[in-house]
């Protein structure tokens, strides 16, 4: 397994030294286990992002120590885990260029506010419905040349999405780690089918080199 290793990468970490043991080990497997250098690629380097489901705001804060062209606006439903990422934020002296915020379950962005939004695993804890009805509200939040991020595990290759699925269900069900009431097997194909009824412009990324999970990201634009 390859870990996130840029110097955006260390420094976001760094913001949460002097939290709690608990989310010391959280960031850090998640910064070993996810793809956060391919991720940032992705998005744009500059202009106003949203980061819909931020948990501890660890991409957010890798966002704007990527490139000094971008603002976030982190939301997410947990005010623990937002609370971890302000106070992360403040430690690193970035508090005038990402704003947290504890949004409501359901909770739709501004049409028009954005220039990229980053979704990043998230849409594998909504049933279809939502999952649809949040994209949609993606992209409409999207300004002209906006971008839509959309980072998930895939279907394939078949026993990374097993292994992922497995530690997902855990997580969720065993110890409540993640707030979801669902837990979609195939979120990007899902959200693919969404963008295409919509007439937008997509290509699917692997990002699963290297890790025992099927990572992958769909990025979107409009026609």
């Amino acid at each position: 397994m390859r870990p996130t290793t840029s110097e955006a990468a260390r420094r976001a970490r760094s913001g949460f030294a002097d939290a709690g043991p608990q989310v010391r080990l959280h960031t850090a497997i998640r910064q070993r286990c996810a793809p956060l250098d391919a991720v940032e690629a992705l998005v744009p380097a500059s202009g106003h992002i949203l980061d819909l489901g931020c948990g501890h705001g660890l991409l957010s804060l890798h966002l704007v120590l990527a490139s000094d062209r971008r603002t976030v606006h982190a939301v997410d439903i947990s005010s623990d885990k937002v609370r971890h990422g302000r106070r992360a934020a403040r430690r690193l002296g970035l508090a005038d260029r990402v704003a947290f915020e504890v949004v409501p379950a359901g909770w739709e962005p501004p049409a028009g506010a954005y220039d990229a939004v980053v979704v990043g695993d998230v849409l594998y804890l909504l049933d279809p419905p939502a999952l649809g009805t949040t994209v949609r509200a993606a992209c409409r939040s999207l300004r002209d040349r906006g971008v839509l991020v959309l980072k998930e595990v895939a279907t394939r290759p078949r026993w990374k999405h097993r292994f992922g699925m497995a530690q997902e269900l855990v997580a969720v069900r065993l110890l409540r780690i993640t707030a979801g009431d669902a837990l979609n097997p195939r979120p990007l194909d899902d959200a693919a089918a969404v963008l295409d009824a919509l007439g937008w412009t997509m290509r699917s990324i692997p990002l699963d080199r290297g890790y025992p999970y099927a990572h992958a990201a769909l990025v979107a634009t409009r026609p």
